[in-house]
């Protein structure tokens, strides 16, 4: 559900936490919108569809797709289903050391699949699969050194 949309810009409130992860089930569609976050799906159970400027993104159960700062974007959601959602604000990347420059070089989204990069798409989905397992063993938000684990476990 998109909480605070005012035409199409959505703004996304993080409270006391430097990002936000969500265990969406939801079968409401989101209308072109866009966020000054980066956001990373992940579905889990059924597919998922995003459109992107004029690409239309058909997502797989654990495909991921990333979607860059600033990027208008609608998203259908299936019948049934689960997907991770993680959104997180530029400051937080910025925060990386070396992070700036390369998020300058991203495009507007990149989708990563078993077969669009095989190699690439095991390294990143298996990182992003152990931040979810170390953010939901954490009660109090935000993490201390949040930054630094992004950075190891996209990086190193």
């Amino acid at each position: 559900m998109i909480e605070d949309l005012k035409g199409m810009k959505e703004t996304i409130a993080y409270g006391s936490s430097q990002f936000r992860l969500m265990k969406n089930q939801e079968t409401e569609d989101y209308p072109p919108h866009w966020h000054t976050s980066i956001e990373i799906i992940m579905p889990l159970e059924n597919g998922y569809q995003a459109v992107i400027g004029n690409e239309c993104y058909t997502l797989n159960p654990l495909d991921l797709l990333f979607i860059n700062s600033g990027e208008i974007h609608s998203l259908q959601a299936p019948a049934t289903g689960k997907r991770l959602i993680f959104q997180a604000p530029l400051s937080l990347f910025y925060s990386i050391p070396g992070m700036g420059s390369a998020l300058l070089l991203l495009p507007e989204a990149v989708c990563l699949t078993p077969a669009s990069c095989p190699e690439l798409f095991q390294e990143v989905s298996a990182k992003f699969k152990e931040i979810i397992r170390e953010a939901e063993k954490v009660i109090i938000w935000p993490i201390p050194g949040y930054p630094l684990l992004l950075f190891r476990l996209f990086f190193c």
